[in-house]
Order: structure tokens, then sequence, then C-alpha cells
């Protein structure tokens, strides 16, 4: 019973981290023009925060 509990709790941390990654890419990508706007840059200034 506790190598599943290990091989369960390995799986959600890895898949709430690969959600989490996915959600925080998306949020950076909707907001760059407003970072771009914001920061007086264009947006190929800016785009590094993606990579």
């Amino acid at each position: 019973m506790s190598e599943r509990r290990e091989i369960l709790h390995v799986l959600s941390v890895t898949t709430l981290a690969s959600f989490l990654t996915g959600i925080n890419a998306r949020i950076l990508v909707v907001g760059i023009p407003e970072l771009a706007h914001s920061l007086g840059a264009d947006v190929e200034q800016v785009i590094w925060l993606t990579q």
C-alpha cells in the first residue's frame, strides 16, 4: 500500500506541475501586449518572457 501511495503522490505532483506550467504560459501570452504597453516596449522586446 505504501508503494502505491508514493506512486499516486508522484503522479499527482507531476500532473499539477504540468497543468500549472500550461496555465502560467497562457496567462503570460495573453498579458504580453499589456506588458509591452506598460513598459513602453514593443512586443518584440517583451516576447523573451515566454522563452
